[in-house]
């Protein structure tokens, strides 16, 4: 078993899976997102949204922080395996 999960677990697979994971994370962002965060961001700081749309702002906001904190964490992982 060990020698099998040795031969599974390479630098090159490592990379290749958090490539995959890179590319369907963007893939995910063009499709789901229609705003960028900056302009989320920009537009939470109105006084003039309703409730409502002020909730769906900072559900939307996390999203797509959690997304770009992955995509984040992906970069830095592929530069540590350099």
């Amino acid at each position: 078993v060990n020698e099998l999960l040795s031969s599974m677990v390479t630098v090159d697979n490592e990379r290749r899976a958090l490539n995959k994971l890179a590319t369907f994370l963007n893939d995910f962002k063009e499709v789901s997102f229609t705003t960028t965060l900056e302009e989320n961001l920009n537009r939470l700081k109105s006084n003039q949204l309703k409730d409502d749309e002020r909730y769906s702002l900072i559900y939307l906001i996390g999203q797509k922080q959690i997304v770009d904190n992955a995509l984040r964490w992906i970069d830095n992982a592929l530069s540590q395996l350099e």
